[in-house]
Order: structure tokens, then C-alpha cells, then sequence
């Protein structure tokens, strides 16, 4: 499964991010926009009203660390690349490196030769083209190098872009992993100012970036939901939605 690192969605401040997630999720779930207000401190994260109920929403985003590190480092490797081909280039190119499975080093200097390398690489594919209007280039030859899989050059509709692909495979999330989330949101419940008609919790994974893909398909009816009246797990991409 190919999961392509949504960049608009990164860039984002982390309320803004969830705020888009929440009003996604309940657009969902109703079939139509219910309007949702954030309040200015947690908890609880968002607040809306259905049939004169009026429900808080804690929302938690699934997020792997190792895998977020691992993602992180692409990301600021790609970046890297960019600027240095920037330093010596104006043209304006679409560029997308997709990294093995295999694990990388963290330090400053592995993250400086891996980009001086796609840099370099970008540079001479734009040398040795006979038209730089219409370069497309992907390397035939896989691996492009012992930690990246494939490096996909473009200079078609004058579009800039260097970005991070990864192909993973989906993880199933544990029955284990998912209660520790409930555990820990179902503390804030005793330090709201009001009282709801009902508490709901949403978690949320697959939120268009490598660390959050996981699959909620094998978790079994068993999980404790606490003090929650209703708790969802919900997959941002394809909006599937199970009720806990």
C-alpha cells in the first residue's frame, strides 16, 4: 500500500490538524456537516450538539514514535536535497524519493550524504537531458541505493515539489495498544468544567502520513470503554468508522 506523506495536513498547527480530523470524522458518522466548537483550553477537545444532546468529543491521533522518527529523518533528508540543489539550480522540478524498508542512521551527517546523493543525482539527470522542459525520469535499475528504493524526477508543468512516498504495509492495531489510549483520555473526563450528555472518544489513525497507518479490522468487542458513552475508531482516508 503506497502512503503518500500529506504534506498540507503536516504543516498544519496540531488544533487546527484535529479540528479538521473531528469535523471530517462526525461528517461521516451523521452523512451531513454538524457544526463543532473548540474551546479555547482543554478539555474536552470539541463540543457539538445533536437532538438537543449536547456531546464532547476527546480526540486522540494513533501515532507509531518509531515509525515517526524513522519518517521524520526521510523527510528532513528530502528537504535537505532540495535546498542543495537549490543552491545551484533555479529550475523548478517535481521530485519524489521513495526510501527503503530497510532502517537508517540519524545522525547529521548519514542524513547530509544521503541528500548530497539525490542532490547530485537530480543535477546530473537535468546534464544529461536534451530537453530540461521535458525530463521524466525514474531510475530502472532498484534500489536507487542501499536505503532508497526509487527516485522520480519531473520538470512537466513547471510544478515544484519534492516530497517523501513510502510503500509500508498496514499494521494491525492490538486490542492492548488501543485501551491504553482509552486509559489515558478517560482521565481528563474528571476535569471538565460542565457536564455533557454524553462523552464521546474518537481515535483516529491513517491521518494521510507513514507513523499514523494502521488498521482497526482484527480488534475485538472487549475493550473497556471507561467513562466514555461511545467511543469510535476511525481510518481519516478511508472514513470507515467502528464503534467500540
Amino acid at each position: 500500500m503506497a502512503i503518500k506523506s500529506n504534506m498540507t495536513l503536516l504543516q498544519r498547527p496540531k488544533r487546527e490538524t484535529e479540528r479538521i480530523i473531528c469535523e471530517q470524522f462526525i461528517e461521516s458518522y451523521f452523512r451531513k456537516k454538524v457544526d463543532i466548537y473548540q474551546l479555547p483550553s482543554d478539555p474536552p477537545d470539541f463540543t457539538f450538539t445533536s437532538d438537543d444532546h449536547e456531546i464532547s468529543v476527546e480526540l486522540t491521533r494513533l501515532i507509531m514514535p518509531q515509525v515517526k522518527q524513522k519518517e521524520a529523518a526521510q523527510k528532513r533528508i528530502v528537504e535537505l536535497a532540495h535546498a542543495k540543489f537549490k543552491s545551484t539550480s533555479d529550475l523548478q522540478l517535481r521530485v519524489s524519493v521513495t526510501f527503503s524498508r530497510r532502517g537508517i542512521e540519524y545522525s547529521n551527517k548519514f542524513m547530509d550524504s544521503q541528500a548530497d546523493e539525490i542532490s547530485k543525482n537530480v543535477f546530473r539527470i537535468c546534464q544529461e537531458t536534451d530537453d530540461i522542459d521535458s525530463i521524466i525520469y525514474k531510475n530502472s535499475k532498484r534500489p536507487f541505493n542501499e536505503y532508497i528504493d526509487t527516485l522520480w524526477v519531473s520538470s512537466l508543468n513547471k510544478f515544484e515539489s519534492w516530497e517523501l512516498i513510502n510503500a509500508f504495509r498496514v499494521p494491525h492495531t492490538d486490542n492492548e495498544f488501543i485501551q491504553k489510549q482509552i486509559n489515558k483520555k478517560a482521565e481528563k473526563l474528571s476535569s471538565y468544567e460542565k457536564k455533557f450528555d454524553e462523552n464521546w472518544l474518537l481515535i483516529a489513525s491513517n491521518l494521510g502520513y507513514l507513523s499514523s497507518a494502521m488498521r482497526f479490522d482484527f480488534i475485538e468487542p472487549n475493550l473497556n470503554r471507561k467513562n466514555f458513552d461511545k467511543i469510535f475508531l476511525y481510518e481519516a482516508r478511508s472514513k470507515e468508522i467502528w464503534q467500540v
